[in-house]
C-alpha cells in the first residue's frame, strides 16, 4: 500500500535543454545580472506535437518556477539552429507585463494565460507569496501523446534525484493525482533503481524494505501548499 504522505522537499526538475531539437529557446535575465539560456524540450524527451502548446507550456513552466520574480526580463525566440541572430523574437515578459510578437500573438491560450498570470501577479508582493498561489495558474494542456510520454517507463533518469524531480513536476506543474505519480514512481524505481528496494529474504521482509525505501524518498517530492 502506498504511503498516505505529501510529496515534500525536492528541488525543481533538472531541465537540461536540448539545443539541437528544440523548437524554441529563451533567455532569462536574472536580477543579479546573470543571463540564462534555455530550450523548450529537455534532453531525451520529445516536444508536444502541437507547437503552440509547446511554446505555451514552456512559458508557463518558467512562470510556475517563479522566474517572473527572479528575473527582470524573459525573451522567447524560435530556435532555427542557424545562430541566435537568425531566430525570431516571439514573446517578451517583464515584471509588469508582456509583449507578444509574430505568430505568438495568434495563440489564444498563450495570451489568455498570460493575462491571467499578470492579473494574479498584481495581487502578490513577492516570490514567496507567489508560491502559495501558483497552483491556481492555468494547467498545461495535456493530450494523450504527452501524457503517455510523461509516464513512459522507457524514460532514462541519470540519478534517483532526477526521477524524484520529474515526479514532483508531474504533481506540481502537470497536476496529475499524487497517488498515480507515487504508483508510477514505485514501479519505475523497482525496475531501474533496484538499490532503493533492498533485497531481503522473505516476501514480507522485502515488502517492508521496499515500503521503507518509499517512505524515505517520497517526502522529497511533496507539493507545498
Amino acid at each position: 500500500m502506498l504511503p498516505n504522505k505529501t510529496l515534500e522537499t525536492a528541488q525543481p526538475a533538472k531541465f537540461r535543454g536540448d539545443r539541437r531539437n528544440a523548437t524554441y529557446r529563451h533567455q532569462i535575465y536574472l536580477d543579479n545580472g546573470i543571463v540564462l539560456t534555455g530550450y523548450s524540450v529537455s534532453q531525451g524527451r520529445n516536444e508536444p506535437l502541437n507547437k503552440e502548446t509547446c511554446l505555451t507550456d514552456s512559458v508557463l513552466r518558467l512562470i510556475h518556477n517563479g522566474y517572473v520574480f527572479k528575473a527582470y526580463y524573459l525573451a522567447f525566440y524560435t530556435n532555427k539552429n542557424q545562430g541566435p541572430e537568425n531566430d525570431d523574437l516571439l514573446l517578451e515578459l517583464g515584471k509588469n507585463g508582456f509583449i507578444a510578437h509574430g505568430c505568438a500573438q495568434l495563440i489564444p491560450r498563450l495570451i489568455s494565460s498570460l493575462n491571467d498570470v499578470y492579473a494574479e501577479m498584481r495581487s502578490v508582493p513577492d516570490a514567496e507569496s507567489w508560491a502559495s498561489i501558483r497552483r491556481e495558474l492555468p494547467r498545461p494542456r495535456i493530450d494523450k501523446h504527452l501524457e503517455n510520454q510523461l509516464f513512459d517507463f522507457k524514460q532514462i533518469f541519470r540519478t534517483k534525484d532526477d526521477l524524484v524531480a520529474h515526479c514532483r513536476e508531474l504533481v506540481e506543474f502537470y497536476r496529475f493525482p499524487r497517488g498515480r505519480v507515487l504508483a508510477w514512481y514505485t514501479c519505475y524505481a523497482e525496475r531501474n533503481f533496484p538499490e532503493v528496494f533492498s533485497p531481503v529474504k522473505g516476501v514480507d521482509a522485502t515488502a517492508t524494505a521496499g515500503q521503507d525505501a518509499i517512505n524515505n524518498l517520497v517526502h522529497k517530492f511533496s507539493v507545498r501548499r
